[in-house]
C-alpha cells in the first residue's frame, strides 16, 4: 500500500513538469513505487522542485492543485493498490447504474 499521497503525485512527471516549470528536475522512479518510504518520496520532491519558480514542494500550497492535474491512468500504471481501488470503486458505480 502507498506510504504517502505524494507517491501518487510523483507518478505523473508530465504534470509535475507542467506545474513547476522549466527548472523542475524529473524524478527517476523505481519499479515498486508503492513500497517507497515517505522520507524517500519527500527527498525526491524536495530535490526535484528546489530550484523551481514555485519553490520546493509544499503539501499545503501545492498538493491539492497537483492532485487535480495528475493523470489517474499514470498513477494506476505505477501503483497496483491504487488501480485495485479504482477498479473496485468503478465496478460498484457501474452496478448502481
Amino acid at each position: 500500500m502507498v506510504q504517502t499521497m505524494e507517491t501518487w503525485i510523483v507518478c505523473d512527471q508530465k504534470a509535475m513538469k507542467k506545474f513547476y516549470g522549466n527548472n523542475y528536475r524529473p524524478i527517476i522512479l523505481p519499479a515498486e513505487l508503492e513500497d517507497t518510504s515517505k522520507p524517500d518520496i519527500s527527498n525526491w520532491l524536495d530535490n526535484a522542485t528546489s530550484k523551481t519558480r514555485k519553490g520546493r514542494y509544499h503539501k499545503i500550497k501545492h498538493a491539492s492543485e497537483l492532485m487535480k492535474q495528475i493523470n489517474p491512468d499514470e498513477v494506476r500504471k505505477r501503483c497496483k493498490h491504487c488501480d485495485n481501488m479504482f477498479t473496485s470503486l468503478l465496478s460498484r458505480f457501474e452496478k448502481a447504474w
